[in-house]
């Protein structure tokens, strides 16, 4: 029979993973995990594979498997939680974003992540606040500086999300949904010819969004 080596299927994993190959990288960690079944990363990156592909009921058994021989692996609490917050078992994704914290207070996808279940609540103010915590950490994100733009137009400070839009889009040049919401945020301004300047560059790097012509025919 022939021996695996759990080091190299991982490595093999994450590169799949990394190109996109998702089936491949499933086929890597499964081997891995058969060979070493107490590496909780193993379990972790084969959760995030198997999201990947759509696979959720299965990614987060994997990851329940993985936390019942590590509970204490904070990345993991905060996979699962992912998974369960697309469903309908949100109190307890809440409860995995907790218990990431408690263990790694500079997680921030922990922090982020519980920032969109209280966006989804309608706790604009609680969720900017995590999504601080969550860039104090990881500066750069994205994703979290969108959602907090989002979160202060909701509470009516469309000047703030303005700053927070024109920030990203320094740093994301190419986004076109990004110029999109800073053209509606401009447009609830009064401020149409910005609005339409916005609303172009979307048009020139997205022909796909689908909510872009009657703003875009408005500010005109």
């Amino acid at each position: 029979m022939e021996e695996i080596d759990p080091r190299m299927e991982f490595e093999g994993g994450n590169q799949a993973l990394a190109e996109g190959r998702a089936e491949d990288a499933v086929a890597h960690y499964r081997r891995a995990l058969a060979a070493a079944p107490d590496v909780v990363e193993i379990h972790h990156n084969l959760t995030a594979a198997l999201a990947r592909l759509q696979l959720l009921e299965a990614a987060a058994d994997v990851a329940r498997q993985g936390l019942a021989r590590r509970p204490d692996y904070a990345p993991l609490h905060v996979a699962l939680a992912d998974l369960l917050s697309q469903g309908d078992a949100i109190e307890t994704a809440r409860q995995h974003y907790r218990q990431a914290l408690q263990q790694d207070p500079d997680l921030a996808s922990a922090w982020s992540g519980m920032a969109g279940l209280l966006m989804a609540d309608g706790s604009f103010e609680t969720a900017l606040e995590y999504y601080r915590k969550a860039l104090i950490i990881n500066p750069k994100n994205a994703v979290c500086m969108n959602n907090m733009a989002i979160c202060q137009s909701n509470l009516g400070r469309p000047h703030e999300a303005l700053a927070l839009y024109r920030d990203l889009i320094i740093l994301n040049p190419d986004m076109g949904p990004l110029h999109n919401n800073l053209g509606q945020v401009l447009q609830g301004l009064g401020r149409h010819d910005e609005a339409v300047g916005a609303f172009r560059r979307t048009l020139e790097l997205d022909h796909n969004i689908d909510n872009l012509s009657p703003f875009l025919m408005q500010s005109l």
